[in-house]
C-alpha cells in the first residue's frame, strides 16, 4: 500500500512540476562550450581535476568540435607530467578521430618531438603500458599522418637511424632505401644514401 501511494505521489509530483525532472530519465546534457571552458580553467590553474573534466567531456559530447580539444588537452596533460608516451596515444586519438581538428599538424608536430625526446633517452613516467622502443610507433606514426612532406622525411631518417641504433640493419635499410625513394631530393637523401 505504501508502495501504490509512493508511485501516485511521484506521478502527482511530476505532473505538477515537469521542471523539477522527477521521472526525467536522463539528466540534462550539459553545453560542451561551457564543460570546454571550465576544463581549460582547471588546466591553466594546473588543477588535477582538468584530466578528469575532460574526459567527462568526450565521454558526455563524443562528436562535438570541443571533444577534439579536450583530448587535444589530455595529451598535453600528458606531455607537461612528463608521460611522453601516454602523451603520443592521446595526441593520436585526436588525428585518428577528429581528421580536420585545427591542430592537427601541431599534434604531428608534438609526437615527432616525443619521438625525438625517446630516441635521445629522455626520461618519462610510464603509466600507460609503453612499447620497449616506443619512438619505433611513434615515428611511424608521424610518416604516417604527415604524407610526403618535410617532416615525414625526418621521422623516416629518425626511425631509419632508431633502427640501425637497435642493430635492426636489415629495416634501417629499408627505411633509408624508403628516402631515397620518396624524398630524393630532400636534404637527408644525402645522408640516407651514405
Amino acid at each position: 500500500m505504501k508502495r501504490i501511494r509512493l508511485i501516485i505521489l511521484t506521478a502527482v509530483l511530476a505532473l505538477s512540476f515537469p521542471q523539477a525532472g522527477i521521472l526525467a530519465k536522463e539528466a540534462p546534457v550539459a553545453d560542451p562550450e561551457k564543460l570546454l571552458e571550465n576544463a581549460i580553467t582547471l588546466y591553466n590553474n594546473k588543477d588535477k581535476k582538468a584530466e578528469q573534466e575532460m574526459a567527462r567531456l568526450i565521454k558526455t559530447q563524443p562528436g562535438s568540435k570541443q571533444a577534439a580539444w579536450a583530448q587535444y588537452y589530455l595529451g598535453r596533460i600528458k606531455e607537461d607530467s612528463g608521460d611522453l608516451y601516454a602523451a603520443f596515444k592521446s595526441y593520436q586519438v585526436v588525428i585518428d578521430k577528429y581528421p580536420y581538428f585545427e591542430k592537427n599538424q601541431e599534434i604531428n608536430e608534438k609526437e615527432y618531438g616525443i619521438g625525438e625526446l625517446l630516441m635521445a633517452g629522455g626520461k618519462q613516467k610510464t603509466s600507460y603500458s609503453s612499447p620497449k622502443n616506443p619512438e619505433i610507433e611513434i615515428f611511424n606514426k608521424v610518416i604516417e599522418n604527415s604524407g610526403y612532406s618535410q617532416l615525414a622525411a625526418q621521422a623516416e631518417y629518425k626511425l631509419a637511424l632508431v633502427l640501425k641504433g637497435l642493430g635492426e640493419y636489415s629495416r634501417a635499410q629499408d627505411e633509408f632505401t624508403k628516402i631515397l625513394a620518396n624524398y630524393p631530393d630532400n636534404p637527408l637523401a644525402e645522408s640516407a644514401k651514405f
